[in-house]
């Protein structure tokens, strides 16, 4: 007799096993639909529960200073939610990088929190330096990357991939790193530090 057939006749011969063997068989599905109603149900409610955060009004450029008038509250989908994304301004709310309009305000978008506008855009690890410039100077803006170079002979870069924290009519503040500080501060005390442009920013 064939291995299945024996089973059969087994069960068979002893009705309370078969009884029990038909119900977990007949629960089985709907153990598995019921699971399937559950997920659908959690991903249902993650799309209809909504938490309010703060979303652009309008495009927002890098060093924009952001305040009531550029953001304003709207629920957002949870299950949308981008990380970091904020609900209220923290003091100041300096933009790291640009914005789009209506774009979720997250913490990774905006400077360090507690500090001057400038020093907010300062990376950790870095130090603000201001270069002088006069009227044939680079048309640096902020968010812009720059190496310093030093006008001898031969030319040297002091500090590379510098990002431009602030421009006026007279300098731009430029965020080295600290290991760049002392070459980059000769070079502007003697009046041969220059800004080169990188294309690719």
């Amino acid at each position: 007799m064939r291995p299945l057939r024996r089973l059969h006749v087994f069960v068979a011969r002893r009705p309370p096993l078969y009884w029990t063997l038909v119900a977990l068989l007949a629960a089985a599905p709907a153990a598995v639909v019921g699971s399937q109603i559950a997920e659908a149900r959690r991903a249902r409610d993650e799309w209809l529960e909504r938490r309010t955060i703060l979303v652009t009004r309008h495009p927002i450029a890098v060093g924009d200073v952001l305040g009531a008038a550029d953001v304003r509250a709207h629920a957002w989908p949870v299950a949308l939610l981008p990380s970091g994304a904020v609900e209220s301004l923290p003091e100041p709310a300096v933009a790291a990088a640009p914005m789009a309009a209506g774009e979720p305000v997250v913490t990774d978008r905006l400077g360090r929190p507690a500090v001057g506008a400038v020093a907010a855009l300062v990376p950790h690890g870095a130090r603000a330096v201001a270069v002088p410039h006069g009227g044939a100077a680079l048309p640096v803006v902020v968010g812009d990357r720059v190496d310093v170079v030093a006008a001898l002979d031969p030319a040297t870069v002091v500090a590379a991939d510098a990002l431009v924290v602030h421009v006026d009519a007279t300098v731009a503040v430029i965020a080295v790193d600290t290991a760049d500080v002392p070459a980059t501060a000769s070079a502007v005390a003697a009046g041969t530090a220059v800004l080169a442009l990188s294309a690719g920013q």
